[in-house]
């Protein structure tokens, strides 16, 4: 149940250089994201507003991209394109997707954001196995136990799969273990073992810098091997760390799933997340030149 946010999947404080531009008609709405970065044409004319990062891949991308109300959503389509070729490029305006799909963009994810506010917390009592705090160290000693779950739970062909083979799948960890993607890991995480002590799972929670719903506690991942015998991990991993968060006075916990992962949007509305947003995410063609 990939949950993980960029595009998912960043954010953050305000950049106060965009308060200050007075070009546009409108003030940006996503202006409390990270590395807030206006596009202009050649006239100095805000065409597009974006947070530059890099995917896991190391793919340069332009996330939370915001269009002006006075400009063309094709002519932004174009620069984006000439612009940021080979970039990966996300934004939850469906007709910017639109004009970028038309000019060549491949679709790489359309995700929903969710959140939960951290009330009326489901009680999930684990049957059969343990659910228990994850904090770094733990995952970084567990990296390659806790990947392999990972790399069994979105092998080739499902809709979240996205690492080459386990050994990446162990590098994820262990960069989300150092708080190197999207945020800092948070003792709300959880793992789930059997009698033996072997990872049936795990839950990733990390704190997103920014507001809630967007920043604040968030699921970066959810998942289980589904080889295992034992029913209801997946809930009882997030039910774990909703209460830790809960106790804690946490004000919100969220996430973004993707779309094809009908299963899994399932699951978080009947935990009690409900939907915030959507965004897609493509891959711009690259420079033809």
């Amino acid at each position: 149940m990939r949950a993980a946010g960029c595009g998912h999947d960043c954010p953050q404080p305000t950049d106060p250089a965009l308060a200050d531009n007075p070009i546009g008609s409108a003030a940006d709405p996503l202006a409390g994201w990270p590395n807030r970065t206006v596009l202009a044409d050649p006239s100095g004319h805000r065409m597009l507003v974006y947070s530059r990062y890099e995917r896991t891949d190391g793919q340069p991308w332009a996330d939370g991209v915001w269009v002006p109300p006075d400009v063309d959503v094709d002519v932004a389509a174009d620069l984006a394109v000439r612009s940021w070729a080979g970039w990966a490029c996300s934004s939850g305006d469906p007709a910017l997707v639109q004009s970028l799909l038309a000019r060549g963009a491949i679709e790489l994810r359309h995700a929903h954001q969710m959140t939960h506010r951290l009330t009326d917390i489901p009680e999930l009592v684990p049957d059969g196995f343990a659910v228990v705090q994850l904090d770094a160290e733990s995952l970084v000693a567990r990296s390659y136990e806790i990947g392999s779950a990972a790399w069994s739970a979105y092998p080739p062909g499902h809709p979240d799969h996205d690492w080459a083979d386990i050994a990446a799948a162990e590098r994820s960890m262990r960069k989300a273990a150092a708080g190197e993607v999207l945020g800092p890991l948070l003792p709300a995480s959880t793992v789930a073992l059997d009698p033996g002590d072997a990872v049936l799972g795990a839950c990733l929670v990390v704190n997103r810098d920014g507001p809630v719903p967007d920043g604040g506690p968030w699921i970066l991942d959810v998942f289980r091997d589904p080889a295992t015998p034992f029913g209801g991990v997946g809930s009882a991993l997030i039910g774990g760390g909703l209460r830790a968060l809960a106790e804690g006075g946490a004000p919100a916990l969220g996430l973004v799933v993707t779309h094809a992962n009908a299963h899994a949007r399932q699951v978080y509305e009947r935990l009690g997340f409900l939907p915030v947003s959507e965004s897609w995410t493509v891959a711009l063609p690259p420079d033809a030149g």
